[in-house]
């Protein structure tokens, strides 16, 4: 399956994300996907735990994850899951987990005071996706995120916070 490497409720969402660039061909939005990688389960991807928070850059075993999560995330582009080519967040550095038990470790390199920029507040899920942020063209949020969608639960229930029809609501109004 081309998805594995997602989390279910990443995938879940790529309709949202699919309708609204289908919608807003031809008009002035432009959507930026960003492919996190799986940096608290890279085994989903037969690589070792945490190699894309622990090993260097030049490792091999970075190099060979790096390559399986990008050919993963091409072919599901390819196929139509993923409707536009993704920005590729190989170590999570835009969403990363400020829990202690979760940070990287060396070979990360160094830490920058943007990293995590885009993890929401109060954000409790280990990788804070998935979610839609409404930014404009000189970066400012323009918006809440809209985020926390749960659809297939690991012990707790689905959680719905948004749908299409609430994202699409805030980009038209922004058009206005």
């Amino acid at each position: 399956m081309l998805w594995a490497m997602w989390c279910p409720d990443s995938f879940e969402d790529t309709h949202i994300l699919r309708t609204l660039v289908g919608k807003y061909e031809g008009k002035p939005v432009k959507f930026i996907a960003v492919a996190s990688a799986p940096v608290y389960h890279s085994q989903t991807l037969g690589q070792p735990a945490q190699v894309f928070l622990d090993a260097a850059d030049d490792s091999t075993e970075f190099k060979t994850a790096t390559a399986a999560f990008i050919s993963s995330t091409l072919a599901a582009q390819q196929s139509g899951i993923l409707p536009i080519a993704p920005y590729f967040d190989l170590r999570l550095r835009l969403m990363l987990n400020p829990a202690p038990r979760l940070q990287p470790g060396a070979g990360f390199g160094e830490r920058a005071d943007w990293q995590g920029a885009f993890r929401a507040e109060a954000e409790t899920q280990f990788y804070g996706v998935p979610g839609f942020w409404l930014i404009s063209d000189s970066g400012a949020v323009l918006a809440k995120p809209f985020r926390g969608n749960v659809y297939h639960p690991h012990g707790a229930e689905v959680h719905i916070n948004y749908t299409f029809s609430d994202v699409d609501a805030a980009i038209q109004a922004l058009l206005h």
